[in-house]
């Protein structure tokens, strides 16, 4: 008796053990990291139908990393507060509005 429920648990485990590493092994994302994640889709993308230049991307990209700096200078001095939240939220707004700009402003890749 004992050696089925063995059994029994170890199947259970293995069949519910892909399931609990693919959750640790991702980080669980909150606003910004489905937001990032978005941004990312939207640069490749514009990249590759040619919406985007070289030149541009590079723009976006100093762009994130400035303001990624931000938060985490802000995330270092203690909680954020409202006004940091709605601080960065109005940057990252303006981030994606840059994005969008750039993607649409009819400049196209001279490879495309």
């Amino acid at each position: 008796m004992m050696k089925h429920i063995t059994c029994a648990t170890a199947l259970i485990a293995l069949l519910f053990a892909p399931t609990l590493s693919a959750q640790t092994a991702t980080r669980p994302q909150g606003q910004y990291g489905r937001a990032q994640a978005a941004m990312r889709v939207r640069i490749r993308d514009g990249v590759r139908s040619g919406q985007l230049t070289t030149a541009e991307v590079q723009v976006i990209r100093q762009r994130l990393t400035n303001f990624r700096a931000h938060a985490r200078e802000l995330r270092r001095a203690g909680t954020l507060t409202p006004q940091d939240r709605s601080t960065l939220r109005r940057q990252w707004r303006q981030l994606s509005r840059t994005v969008f700009g750039l993607r649409h402003n009819r400049v196209r890749r001279a490879d495309q």
